[in-house]
């Protein structure tokens, strides 16, 4: 008897429990959802005198209405909708209301109903401009939504970037659309990304590089991005300058870096960056400076770097060098200007040549000479270096320079390498110095691509 008491119980609060939520109307809750005739707006006002919780509750439903209409219907016809429960020229009419008491509050609940038809058929070009620009905004984001689903997180950035540039170009009705919020979107997501270097070898400069996410099961990669590699070259007018190439990643969110730029430096580092250059500079056109460097500082943080020291691919310390100077009428100059500067240039990158002295001009007959006079020597640079033309061009010397060097392998007479750079020109008030300096100038580019042999 006790257990059907208990079950009559469970059943009697259960219908009190209901009969208490209906009597309070979903629309109060939830707004009933718009269709192509009709849309629909929800105010809600509070306050101790019942009238004035009613005219605050139209007051917030005409300011929801204001958004869609697009224009301040609040000044001009508040005072008709709470004379009429009406706006004529919007198709607006107070379709329900509801009042409640809580203590010494009253709370007033009110749903405006408005012929789409009517409100769409006022709005301004203007306004219709700003609804199809938000809608543009809209589809980028939720089209960057689904790109970070499919782990295109680059892309899905870029299209929030577009998104956030097309939001400085208008007026933006939308709070959710508004340009700072859409930042957000994009750093968040950035700050998500990290590089990580799978495996490397230093002797080779060879690297398996992988983007990730941060967070996640088995942080999902990152594909399809565009990852910037950067590193020194050789370079003929200095040193060492900075050089770069761009990878993609494929779908594991992976790619390989191998150094194949001919002038790669033997020793020094390799850094990965994200690249976002095209994204950033389209929106620096439009963008405050504040919401670049934002991004900027974010993007900078994706990177990771590797050093390297890579093995000799030919000994320096067996390597000759003779390079053989001629005037422009074929006469041999006993000079060595090509030839001393090419040597210094390697002695600045620590490998040694040895610079010896040759009769012969002929390939076999040099090389025989070399084994005699020279029997240490397993790699010889050899080559004509010589005056193609010279002028006066306003008052200054010019003189062009050309040539063909080798790299050759003295034992089995192998050419390891060949170069035949088409002409240098110089210039110079003075005859002899312009003449030096375009040698100079041969001498120094010929190192530069023969550097990376050593």
């Amino acid at each position: 008897m006790k257990k059907y008491f208990y079950l009559v119980l469970l059943i009697l609060l259960a219908s009190c429990e209901s009969i208490f939520v209906s009597s309070i109307p979903t629309w109060s809750i939830t707004k009933p959802k718009d269709s192509n005739k009709w849309v629909y707006f929800v105010g809600k006002g509070e306050d101790k005198d019942a009238q004035l919780a009613k005219n605050k509750a139209y007051l917030n439903a005409l300011q929801d209405a204001a958004e869609f209409v697009g224009s301040d219907v609040v000044e001009t016809y508040y005072r008709e909708l709470v004379d009429t429960d009406a706006i004529a020229q919007f198709g607006i009419t107070v379709s329900k209301q509801y009042q409640t008491n809580i203590e010494e509050t009253v709370e007033y609940y009110v749903l405006f109903k408005a012929s789409r038809k009517s409100i769409e058929s006022n709005w301004s070009e203007d306004y219709k401009k700003t609804l199809a620009q938000e809608e543009e905004i809209k589809k980028l984001l939720s089209a960057a939504i689904e790109d970070y689903k499919n782990n295109n997180d680059v892309e899905s950035v870029n299209k929030i970037l577009k998104a956030l540039a097309l939001s400085f170009t208008f007026e933006i009705k939308n709070e959710e659309l508004q340009s700072s919020i859409i930042l957000e979107k994009a750093l968040h997501q950035l700050s998500q990304i990290e590089i990580n270097i799978k495996k490397y070898n230093p002797k080779t400069a060879e690297a398996e590089v992988k983007l990730t996410r941060k967070y996640g099961i088995l942080h999902p990669p990152v594909k399809n991005a565009i990852v910037n590699a950067s590193f020194m070259t050789y370079e003929p007018l200095a040193s060492q300058i900075p050089s770069s190439i761009v990878y993609m990643t494929d779908n594991k969110g992976k790619f390989t870096f191998s150094p194949i730029n001919p002038y790669f430096v033997k020793k020094g580092q390799v850094t990965f960056l994200l690249d976002m250059e095209t994204a950033l500079y389209n929106l620096s056109l439009v963008a405050p400076k504040e919401y670049l460097e934002s991004l900027e500082k974010v993007i900078s943080s994706i990177r990771v770097s590797f050093d390297y020291e890579q093995e000799q691919k030919n000994s320096s310390e067996n390597v000759g060098i003779s390079l053989t100077e001629y005037r422009e009428d074929g006469q041999r100059l006993f000079t060595n200007l090509a030839q001393d500067t090419f040597v210094s240039y390697f002695n600045a990158e620590n490998t040694n040549l040895t610079t010896i002295t040759l009769n012969e001009e002929e390939f076999d007959f040099i090389l025989e000479e070399v084994k005699e006079n020279y029997p240490d020597i397993k790699y010889l640079i050899w080559g004509r270096v010589g005056v193609l033309d010279n002028a006066v061009v306003e008052d200054e010397y010019m003189y062009s320079i050309g040539g063909d060097i080798y790299l050759i392998d003295v034992d089995s007479k192998t050419i390891i390498k060949e170069e035949s750079l088409a002409r240098v020109s110089s210039f110079d008030f003075d005859r002899t110095t312009a003449l030096t300096k375009g040698f100079q100038k041969y001498g120094k580019l010929l190192a530069v691509k023969y550097i990376a042999n050593f």
